[in-house]
């Protein structure tokens, strides 16, 4: 038992800054498909993503800012819709604010194609520059239908 314990990663809150809550609002901004290529039946999408975004911090002033980012998107079809699986790298900008956040984050779909069915979650953390150097955001959200991307999470400010 005690190796297994030993073995097991612990999960833990950061012991070090100020974390702090936020939300991130994102709203697609059509456009950007680069090519594809396919594996059988398997399709591996490139495309450039644009989102427009808000970010509450700690339920202060909203940031409105934009995103851009590469996408790599493996497209999976199935009996009951695709599953699709994404990666985004990027940036995030907020003039208002003079800094924004570079990004990695993974976006999971399943059922694409079935509004019955279809539902998301994503993850992702986020490196601070400028305004933000030495800040980072760790957001997502969990299991959803379609509709309003909001990410929550929190942001880790140095002390």
């Amino acid at each position: 038992m005690a190796v297994a314990m030993m073995a097991t990663p612990v999960m833990a809150d950061p012991t070090e800054g100020q974390k702090v809550p936020i939300t991130i609002s994102w709203t697609l901004v059509p456009g950007g498909y680069l090519g594809s290529n396919y594996t059988g039946i398997v399709e591996h999408r490139h495309a450039l993503g644009t989102w427009d975004v808000v970010l509450v911090i700690d339920g202060g002033a909203p940031h409105a800012g934009t995103v851009t980012a590469v996408r790599e998107i493996l497209i999976v079809p199935q009996k009951d819709g695709n599953n699709i699986l994404w990666r985004e790298s990027g940036e995030m900008w907020f003039p208002s604010a003079g800094g924004g956040f570079e990004f990695n984050f993974c976006v999971l779909m399943q059922g694409v194609g079935d509004p019955t069915i279809m539902r998301g979650k994503s993850h992702g953390l986020l490196q601070g520059y400028e305004a933000f150097e030495g800040q980072t955001i760790n957001g997502g959200h969990h299991w959803k239908p379609p509709g309003p991307v909001v990410w929550t999470g929190y942001l880790l400010k140095p002390d």
